[in-house]
């Protein structure tokens, strides 16, 4: 990544009660006064982040808003892309209010950048979102550390689409696009991100399980991007993807060296539990065998793993067995510094068939002590981080 410089310069105000400060660094121009009165743009002039009124915002290129409170972090909601363009254009009024106090332009490119901003405001943000709708299906989930990635759609909805658990994908039709639809859609992405792509850092490939595909479809994909992105340090960092370990059959560790030298960096597995039993009650057709095999080829391959398993599935009747079996799967993995486990609270949907499965036959969910002591027991087949073994973090739905 290349390393982000930041210059700062204060302007005095005879109207505002607090001192304006502009800041920027490549990708990022701020124009704020104080903590709690803040907004950020990118170089095509989109509100990327704003705090006021107590909140801290994060637009997404949907137009869609995450909203948490100053005060309190873990406060947080997912404001749609109607409420959210309706945030963005608070956040233009009073940024440009804050503009209009500078005293001196900011040095290039942010001194079009703040024109633009002024002429056009909120309707920069509403333009990027009606093309995003466009260009993009419905965007399911990303691993955590992905939410900044550029997202390319190879594939579109889950191949399986089954899971007791989940409704990400339920109203879509699983489809790949040909080498032609994927093409334009790259040179679509790319034209809606425009000279903001300097804040993307790695390529997401998605959606549900783009490496399900065969080798040589996904090598030709992967060249695609290649062709177009420049992958390597101090650029796009990598590709990442998610990958199943249930579809016809599982790369080889030689294929995966070959996506390796095309920037494949991470995969991530949906891998939930290492109990059979609890796998069958998510209705999750993985065969912890076939999960140990498929990480064994991706680690010689020389690609990481993010794996990520559900707190509280299963509910109090299989706790137990379920962090037992996690715990010594996990010990068997050859995990290192280069991956992620992912602990992620099993959120129930009402309507989801893992709910009605749970009412049926009388399965009470796990307390958040219960959950505390099942995540310590799955955290204990591992090796410390600073001992060489993976990270380990939550993963919040």
């Amino acid at each position: 990544m290349v390393k982000r410089s930041e210059v700062t310069w204060r302007v005095n105000s005879s109207t505002c009660r607090e001192q304006v400060q502009v800041r920027s660094t490549p990708d990022l121009f701020t124009v704020e006064a104080g903590a709690d009165n803040s907004y950020s743009f990118d170089l095509t002039g989109c509100l990327v982040r704003a705090s006021w009124g107590g909140y801290l915002r994060r637009w997404g290129l949907d137009g869609s808003c995450l909203e948490k409170s100053l005060k309190n972090p873990k406060s947080r909601k997912y404001l749609s892309v109607a409420d959210g363009l309706a945030r963005a254009a608070s956040g233009y009024a009073q940024a440009k209010v804050l503009c209009e106090e500078l005293a001196q332009v900011p040095p290039s490119p942010w001194d079009t950048v703040m024109v633009r901003v002024g002429e056009s405001g909120v309707q920069l943000i509403e333009s990027r979102s009606a093309r995003f709708a466009r260009i993009y299906a419905p965007v399911g989930i990303l691993p955590p550390d992905q939410y900044g990635a550029l997202l390319l759609q190879l594939t579109v909805g889950c191949r399986y689409n089954r899971c007791a658990f989940c409704t990400f994908y339920k109203d879509q039709r699983y489809r790949v696009k040909t080498p032609t639809e994927f093409s334009q859609h790259i040179d679509a992405v790319l034209d809606l991100v425009g000279e903001a792509i300097n804040r993307r850092y790695s390529v997401f490939l998605g959606d549900a399980n783009a490496l399900g595909l065969a080798p040589a479809e996904l090598l030709c994909a992967m060249e695609m991007i290649n062709a177009r992105l420049p992958i390597g340090p101090g650029q796009i960092e990598g590709i990442y993807s998610f990958m199943d370990v249930f579809g016809p059959r599982i790369y080889s560790a030689r294929e995966f060296a070959a996506l390796r030298c095309l920037g494949l960096r991470r995969v991530y597995i949906g891998a939930e539990s290492g109990s059979p039993s609890v796998l069958r009650a998510l209705r999750k057709p993985v065969d912890p065998v076939l999960l140990e095999q498929a990480v064994y080829h991706a680690k010689e391959g020389g690609v990481g793993v993010g794996l990520v398993f559900l707190l509280g599935a299963g509910g109090e009747r299989l706790g137990d067995v379920h962090a037992e079996e996690t715990a010594e799967l996990l010990a068997r993995l050859p995990l290192d510094g280069r991956d992620v486990v992912y602990f992620s609270e099993l959120v129930v949907d009402p309507l989801s068939d893992y709910a009605r499965w749970a009412q049926a036959e009388g399965v009470q969910p796990l307390d958040g002590q219960a959950l505390r002591r099942q995540e310590a027991v799955m955290r204990s087949g591992l090796k410390p981080f600073c001992e060489g073994g993976p990270a380990l973090t939550r993963y919040d739905v």
